[in-house]
């Protein structure tokens, strides 16, 4: 580091900025400054990010004025043909010092690994921040991820809303270069109402103390657990559990500079109806936290935030509970007229809703559904005729008001329809449940109605975006198929269900007009079902090694991939699995490069030569012996274990036995005990995929 290094800040004032981009802008305006610092070898210490609705900030402590000198060295010729016989400099040694803007005397000699190199050698001098901090703030302004940006006034000038102030300080010393329109300089503004004067600052690090002196928190973790901590307390308080949801604590902390917690209360007359509407309605429409009694009942009470310390604050939440009113009587209106009619009866109106214009109508999709369900059904040995009712009328509801209102009551609202008609709780429950995962993590269909119609309903999805041509790509996927393919794999692993994926999606395909879908669709939708484990086990800690093994065998149970990955990866921990998993790597390369006039053969013993071939051989009838039934009961574990045996028998046979014996009947059969080897660990999995790991 320099001699000198200090504090730098920059700050972005704007109008206020879009909730749900806060924080990311936030994090990544600090990050595109500490790596257009690292680029330029410019060296600091602690940083850290602010941002508000108005503001996005960077704080970076012990930034060096200037980076260190860097030396270069360019190798050139060999020091042999440097000089010619007369010992004059040869044209390739001139032709080199020529090049970088040197003569042949200035060069210097290097040992190398071929040699006595002649190398050009030179110092850099290191650039200042004052000479790069323009370019690295422009550079990390252009790397923001803005989903849409905006322009305003006359400027072409362009940016997630518009600009109104900047400040860009390097210790005491004010940058004054123009930022997105507007010339920075030393002078923040705090909370609009509380404290509007113009605040000016002698040095970065008085930055957030200032700032919250005018109330203004601009730490958004810091804002983030002040609302968490008023939240807890209003509702502690008034005897009750506040559910604090981590979705709408980031928006709500994305609203507001000057966080204050105010509870308030609606009419308990609303608690007649569904629980989730009035969360939803709070949640989506007021930004309003819900409460519950220790029974876990919802209360007729909520808990808002305010971004202003009222003197006033009766009157403040007698305005939040005038607004919420119409809302909640809103959502009874809806939940009133859609009991008024049934769920069947909704199900006609699916036919005006266009699932995807190749594919036809939801009405389309939902027979579909109901013909994969029950075939679901028949596997599992679940109730058909419920699997059959819960299908058809599991989308229903995205023809009721209260859904149209509400997106999130979607399956929420069809459970309340179905039960208010007189419709079995599993059927009702399913129509819920068939939506389950709603996100990663989140909880799986709790009945085996529910199971079915989930997996027929994304079979269904799957099958038909990939067969319409709409492969998604990393960016792009509306019809959310990398959730769906997930959902998928979750619900078949951990509910312990062996099914499988080539009869589900062939079955599928079968289910849709002929010449409808793309040829080669049952390979593609496989295939990326398949290809969302490696991230499913990333999460679980299980290497993709250990994947590879098992996916090498091409299975398309998830199931029945999980329980042999799960014993790959214990078997992966013995010290034996090293030798093992190399020992099948050259059996693989063995077998991959078998020359055609290498037929193999059945094992003839009586060609065995050596002792090590007679004892491979024989250990191998035991362990085949002792797996059959191992495999049968999918104990792959238990089986491992027995294969293990064969590790000192193969070190043994490949240290003392020339598989590629001069003769080739003795070379044939050496290649045909080997293959025979191969195929019984490929009855679990292909362990050489773990050597190098």
């Amino acid at each position: 580091m320099s001699a000198v290094s200090k504090p730098l800040l920059i700050e972005i004032g704007t109008e206020e900025l879009p909730t749900n981009s806060v924080s990311v802008l936030g994090k990544a305006l600090l990050e595109g400054v500490c790596d257009g610092l690292k680029i330029r070898n410019l060296s600091f210490g602690k940083a850290h990010w602010y941002a508000s609705p108005r503001r996005l900030a960077a704080l970076i402590h012990d930034v060096e004025q200037v980076a260190p000198e860097k030396m270069t060295e360019i190798l050139g010729p060999p020091v042999a043909a440097a000089r010619d016989q007369n010992g004059k400099w040869s044209k390739a040694a001139i032709g080199f010092a020529k090049k970088h803007g040197s003569s042949p005397e200035n060069l210097t000699e290097k040992d190398t690994e071929k040699g006595l190199r002649l190398a050009f050698c030179s110092t850099i001098q290191g650039v200042s921040i004052e000479d790069s901090l323009t370019n690295i703030i422009t550079e990390s302004i252009d790397a923001l991820p803005i989903e849409k940006k905006m322009r305003w006034g006359a400027k072409r000038i362009s940016f997630a809303r518009p600009v109104h102030w900047a400040v860009v300080m390097y210790g005491s010393t004010v940058f004054h270069e123009p930022i997105l329109g507007v010339t920075p300089g030393n002078i923040t503004f705090g909370h609009p109402v509380h404290s509007p004067d113009p605040i000016l600052l002698s040095n970065p690090e008085e930055y957030e103390e200032l700032l919250e002196a005018a109330r203004v928190i601009a730490d958004f973790e810091k804002r983030k657990n002040s609302i968490h901590i008023q939240i807890q307390a209003a509702a502690k308080d008034m005897n009750a559990t506040a559910v604090v949801d981590e979705e709408l604590l980031c928006e709500v902390t994305g609203l507001c500079e000057w966080p204050v917690a105010l509870s308030g209360s609606f009419s308990s007359e609303f608690l007649s109806l569904p629980g989730e509407a009035l969360i939803l309605a709070m949640k989506t429409h007021q930004k309003y936290f819900h409460l519950l009694n220790s029974e876990g009942e919802l209360l007729p009470h909520f808990i808002t935030i305010c971004n202003i310390e009222s003197k006033n604050p009766e009157e403040v939440i007698r305005g939040n509970e005038r607004v919420i009113h119409p809302r909640l009587s809103d959502a009874a209106f809806f939940f009133d007229s859609d009991m008024n009619s049934s769920l069947e009866s909704k199900t006609s109106s699916l036919n005006q809703i266009i699932f995807q214009q190749r594919l036809g109508t939801l009405l389309h999709k939902v027979n579909r559904i109901d013909r994969n369900a029950r075939r679901i059904a028949k596997i599992l040995g679940a109730s058909e005729s419920e699997a059959s009712q819960s299908a058809l009328l599991c989308k229903s509801d995205l023809a009721s008001q209260m859904v149209l209102e509400f997106p999130d009551m979607q399956g929420i609202a069809g459970r309340h329809n179905a039960l208010n008609d007189g419709v079995s709780s599993s059927v009702a429950l399913a129509i819920e449940q068939h939506y389950w995962p709603i996100y990663a993590g989140s909880k799986l269909p709790e009945t085996e109605i529910g199971v079915c119609v989930a997996i027929a309903d994304r079979i269904d999805t799957l099958v038909g975006i990939f067969g319409a041509g709409m492969h998604p790509t990393g960016s792009k996927d509306p019809f959310a198929l990398r959730r769906a393919s997930l959902s998928i794999l979750r619900i078949l692993i951990e509910k312990a269900y062996f099914l499988d994926l080539r009869e589900l999606v062939d079955f599928a395909i079968e289910g849709f007009s002929d010449d409808l879908l793309d040829s080669g669709t049952s390979t593609a939708v496989l295939k990326y079902i398949i290809d969302r484990l490696p991230t499913y086990y990333d999460e679980n800690n299980i290497s993709v090694e250990i994947f590879r093994s098992v996916s090498a065998l091409g299975i398309y149970c998830p199931f029945d991939i999980d329980l042999r990955v799960k014993a790959v990866a214990h078997f992966s921990t013995l010290p034996i699995s090293e030798s093992l998993a190399v020992a099948n790597k050259r059996v693989t390369n063995i077998l991959s490069k078998v020359d055609e006039s290498d037929s193999l053969i059945e094992i003839n013993e009586d060609l065995f030569s050596t002792e090590f071939e007679v004892r491979l051989a024989a250990d191998l009838k035991l362990v085949k012996e002792a797996c059959l039934d191992l495999i049968l009961k999918k104990d792959y574990g238990a089986a491992l274990e027995q294969l293990s045996m064969l590790d000192g028998p193969l070190a043994d046979f490949f240290e003392n036995v020339m598989v590629n014996s001069e003769d080739s009947t003795l070379r044939a059969n050496r290649i045909s005990l080997l293959k025979s080897v191969h195929e019984q660990f490929l009855k679990v999995a292909d362990i050489s995929q773990l050597a190098g790991k």
